[in-house]
């Protein structure tokens, strides 16, 4: 099995002039980088793909999501995935940096769109008729303006992004009901919560650090993740850990002293307890069980 690898954007393209952007159909960028994409692997940027025919399966932080017409998913810098396919596959996929929006789009925050907000939040919609016919024609403006080298061009396509990703927050919102906006005042706590997270979970996996980080009570902290996402901080601390953990464990050239004592375990007697029961199985176990 090859372990998973962080791919950057000109990994995918050469000819860098558009070096935070990156587009194709999805059946060329298959066909170029087969022998990269359909193992496990994880990316530095934000990505949007979206099938208009194909079938099979999309798994992405070790979950498994179905793959058919209409399918759009949406990943985070870190989330490990890898593709099967049953079907041969069709459709558009981008890839974007943060710093296109940050430099481009200084009003507009990538977590304001809720499939980006949290880990939690599903990475997949299904979109119905309408909904996809009008997503594949955005799709091809995208691919239009990725392929001309026009004035402003760079700046448009950022704009072209927003709408994309504003249209699609509505089909989503519309389809995932429990993530409405009168829950908006605290996204922003969920967002900051995962932030602080995925740069302290090695040294620092108490609720107590976490509530201190974001200046509030611990009972406040959990409250809020409870409306949000239904899970208590601790819960959420070591699913992200759980997380870390299987990249990890999929790496051959890693052994499980080596992954336990970089996850800032005592021991990896304490690191094997902590994962078997949070997921059920020795990390031994997921290792010889785990198929592509």
């Amino acid at each position: 099995m090859q372990k998973p690898t962080i791919f950057s954007i000109p990994k995918f393209k050469e000819d860098l002039n558009k070096i935070d952007f990156y587009f194709n159909d999805f059946r060329k960028h298959l066909e170029k980088n087969k022998e990269l994409i359909l193992s496990p692997h994880g990316h530095d940027f934000y990505l949007c793909v979206l099938f208009t025919a194909g079938k099979g399966n999309h798994e992405i932080d070790f979950k498994s999501y179905e793959i058919k017409p209409g399918s759009i998913f949406f990943m985070r810098p870190g989330q490990v995935h890898s593709w099967k396919f049953t079907v041969a596959p069709e459709g558009y996929i981008f890839f974007h940096s943060k710093n296109l929006f940050d430099l481009l789009l200084p009003n507009d925050q990538i977590n304001d769109y809720p499939f980006y907000l949290s880990y939690h939040n599903p990475p997949s919609l299904l979109l119905k008729n309408q909904e996809l016919i009008s997503t594949i024609h955005q799709f091809q403006f995208l691919k239009e303006e990725y392929n001309c080298d026009e004035y402003f061009s760079f700046r448009k396509i950022a704009y072209l992004i927003s709408i994309i990703y504003i249209d699609l927050s509505r089909y989503y919102l519309s389809e995932y009901t429990g993530l409405d906006n009168s829950k908006t005042r605290y996204f922003n706590v969920i967002y900051r919560l995962e932030v602080e997270i995925s740069k302290n979970y090695k040294s620092y996996k108490s609720v107590g650090f976490y509530a201190n980080q974001l200046n509030l009570s611990k009972r406040h902290l959990d409250r809020i993740t409870y409306q949000i996402l239904g899970k208590s901080v601790k819960t959420i601390i070591s699913e992200y850990v759980i997380l870390k953990a299987k990249a990890a464990i999929l790496q051959n050239d890693l052994g499980l002293l080596h992954i336990s004592e970089d996850l800032g375990f005592k021991s990896l007697s304490h690191f094997s307890k902590f994962f078997k029961k949070n997921t059920g199985i020795s990390p031994n176990n997921f290792k010889e069980d785990y198929k592509l």
